[in-house]
């Protein structure tokens, strides 16, 4: 997997690295090259603390086919548990 971080301007990135390779389990070498939001676009609506992450399988399609199933049946399950 590979993990690329989003973060605002004045975050700590080595922190938030730290943070999220304990969260994910995911080795600091796994990090790609972090997105800096910068001050001042006005998009900003709240500053997450940790930022957030985009977390994307490096390996065989067959990889990425799990994780959509995965997918596939958490949104089934949690239909179910919504109508019932």
């Amino acid at each position: 997997m590979s993990i690329q971080l989003h973060l605002h301007d004045g975050q700590d990135e080595s922190e938030r690295r730290a943070y999220w390779s304990d969260v994910t389990g995911i080795p600091l070498t796994g990090f790609t090259k972090t997105f800096w939001k910068k001050e001042g676009t006005g998009h900003r609506k709240r500053l997450l603390y940790n930022g957030t992450a985009s977390i994307r399988p490096r390996q065989s399609g067959a990889l990425l086919q799990r994780i959509l199933g995965w997918i596939d049946a958490l949104k089934e399950t949690w239909a179910a548990s919504s109508t019932g």
